[in-house]
């Protein structure tokens, strides 16, 4: 018998997002929707869930309580969070845990990411994969860009907008922690 997925939809600085969890790993997080609808028909899509319903789960609302705390500016790697990436392949995993080791604040190429991952030439690849990262801020795609810092791919809705909003909250953050705000 599967386990099913909770979900929860919230209202946030970027817009509409959502969190799907399954047997306490997070599975997918959606970000900068314009409604709440949408989010909930991209979870349905994710889950494969046609009874999929909104959880009051206070595991979920912790997480929902730190993303929307650091949408509105507090740092968080969240890297204590239990993430489910399977099915994806044995490659992209491992592009997505390097990107989940990137400081707030910091950018990575996807020629670094390629070469961390022991295939330099797999720029490419790595693009690839993170294209189909489930969870974006909590394996924060949006730190790495082309050769040269060029902002290029991101899968969120409004795209390269809402990574150049990430980036830009992000170098906010490190300021005030720097000067104070």
């Amino acid at each position: 018998m599967t386990v099913p997925s909770e979900a929860l939809v919230f209202d946030t600085t970027i817009g509409w997002c959502g969190l799907l969890s399954r047997s306490s790993r997070l599975h997918h997080l959606v970000i900068g929707c314009e409604s709440p609808d949408l989010v909930w028909q991209e979870l349905r899509r994710r889950s494969e869930e046609t009874g999929l319903a909104s959880s009051d789960s206070a595991e979920l609302q912790k997480i929902r309580e730190r993303i929307t705390a650091f949408l509105e500016g507090e740092p968080d790697l969240f890297l204590d969070l239990q993430i489910q990436l399977a099915p994806l392949t044995q490659f992209q995993q491992q592009v997505l845990k390097k990107v989940r080791q990137i400081p707030v604040g910091e950018l990575k190429t996807y020629g670094e990411i390629a070469a961390a991952c022991g295939r330099p030439q797999a720029a490419r690849a790595v693009g690839g994969a993170l294209s189909r990262n489930p969870l974006p801020l909590i394996v924060p795609c949006h730190r790495v860009v082309g050769a040269g810092g060029m902002l290029t791919g991101f899968t969120a809705p409004r795209g390269i907008q809402l990574k150049q909003q990430l980036l830009d909250l992000e170098q906010n953050m490190l300021s005030c922690a720097e000067f104070g705000c």
